[in-house]
């Protein structure tokens, strides 16, 4: 127990044969529930972790008969916390790539700031940040920048980050066959609390990377989180801002995006028309141009009054 809170942790094993055993090691005495899930793991972690369990009574193995992704078996471990009682959930992954020495920071934030959803982020400190490789760099650029807009948290990076702790109020309220069961789950969980409209905060917690091998696969696992980002977007902004209160973002980013259409419409026309016998007058030419600038003002605000109406 830590601060007078019952703490799960849920650490996704898959083919960690030889790094499973520090991880588990490493966890504190104050955490009162280790579960591991083992994902149809091809190597022995099975048969170390239950070599754990004889020694270590906080020690839970879930075992899937089939690979189903680290997001299912983070989902599997939040599960089990929630029915032993956790009062908070945290993930540290199997490969021993998480510190367990942030997990104060990240549990006080969740307890004495209140916060529903803490979690790292490897951007805060720039010298710490070249021990990432470039290509991880580039990528999470880019992710973070989809992901601010498809959840509304506009101060959060790194939204790959899996070193995570989230409150069992919130977990409860979350509609988990939206949340992504490989590697979309970081993702995916951001845009249904930015939904839920709960309080979510980054904690300082450097990049480490030790003897870990990456299962990510870019062209694929790049692919998937696009989609989740845009069609997670559209849902936010509907539910947020369209369903439940017609508000001036639906208005203003409706109608930017109708001007962008009308522009490209115009556009093409023009095109058209400049093949054959010009007809078009200066003026008429500047109509698409208008329209397009005009538009991309009306988003912008959007874009603005969204960022505003950030949860706090």
């Amino acid at each position: 127990m830590y601060k007078g809170k019952t703490i799960s942790i849920s650490v996704p094993a898959y083919n960690v044969e030889s790094l499973i055993g520090p991880t588990i090691e490493t966890i504190p005495n104050y955490i009162d529930y280790i579960i591991v899930t083992n994902d149809a793991s091809k190597d022995s972690t099975q048969t170390v972790v239950q070599k754990y369990i004889q020694k270590d009574t906080r020690v839970t193995l879930i075992n899937s008969e089939i690979n189903e992704g680290v997001g299912a078996s983070i989902i599997k471990g939040h599960q089990c916390g929630v029915e032993k009682g956790a009062d908070i959930m945290v993930v540290m992954a199997g490969d021993n790539q998480m510190n367990p020495k942030y997990l104060p920071l990240l549990l006080d934030t969740v307890i004495i700031d209140k916060a529903d959803y803490a979690k790292g982020n490897r951007f805060i400190n720039v010298k710490e940040l070249k021990q990432m490789p470039k290509k991880r760099i580039i990528g999470n650029i880019g992710a973070t920048l989809l992901v601010k807009f498809a959840s509304g948290y506009w101060s959060v990076a790194d939204p790959l980050n899996g070193y995570t702790a989230i409150t069992t109020e919130t977990y409860r309220k979350v509609p988990l066959q939206k949340i992504g069961k490989r590697y979309t789950f970081e993702t995916s969980m951001l845009i249904q609390l930015g939904i839920l409209r709960k309080k979510v905060r980054d904690i300082n917690i450097p990049a480490y990377y030790g003897k870990e091998v990456s299962h990510i696969k870019i062209v694929r696992d790049s692919i998937e989180t696009i989609h989740t980002t845009l069609k997670g977007a559209w849902e936010r902004l509907f539910i947020n801002y369209g369903l439940l209160a017609f508000h001036p973002v639906c208005v203003y980013l409706s109608t930017g995006l109708l001007l962008l259409f009308l522009s490209g419409i115009t556009g093409l026309w023009l095109l058209i028309q400049s093949l054959g016998k010009p007809s078009a007058t200066a003026a008429t030419a500047l109509v698409p141009t208008i329209l397009l600038v005009i538009g991309i003002q009306f988003i912008n605000q959007a874009i603005i009054i969204d960022i505003q109406n950030e949860p706090k």
